[in-house]
């Protein structure tokens, strides 16, 4: 019944989530999507992806949203991520709308920390490095 975000394409519309909020952020006005609410999103096996909530919902989802909490979320669309600086690697991002259903799950468990440890002789070796996608330790 749940999906996992590593599932997450444009295959289907009625995919469902449990995940915790990594990080919540306002972006304003003045940026090129207008003023939106985004997060990062984890779920139980780590995989990340990163969610929007424009300006027309945000006054909906607002109250409800909380650093480190766990959520279900379905009803959303899922969209290419196409952000120029990338705060997961996913290939998707989610946009909440209007429909969209999320509510806080107390119920369920999933890992507070995740790491996505990068080699150092990897990072090291490469000839251009990615200064588009954010690295580091989520929360």
């Amino acid at each position: 019944m749940w999906s996992m975000i590593k599932d997450i394409d444009h295959t289907k519309s009625t995919w469902a989530l449990k995940v915790r909020i990594v990080r919540a952020y306002e972006v304003p006005r003045h940026s090129k999507e207008g003023e939106t609410l985004e997060m990062v999103l984890h779920d139980a096996e780590g995989d990340q992806i990163h969610a929007i909530i424009k300006r027309p919902q945000i006054a909906m989802y607002k109250t409800m949203i909380k650093e480190h909490q766990i959520y279900a979320i379905r009803n959303f669309l899922v969209l290419d991520n196409y952000q120029t600086v990338k705060t997961t690697n996913h290939p998707y991002l989610i946009q909440f709308v209007s429909k969209t259903q999320f509510r806080e799950d107390t119920k369920t468990d999933l890992p507070m920390l995740v790491y996505d440890f990068q080699p150092f002789d990897m990072l090291h070796a490469q000839r251009v490095i990615n200064d588009k996608t954010l690295i580091g330790l989520f929360p």
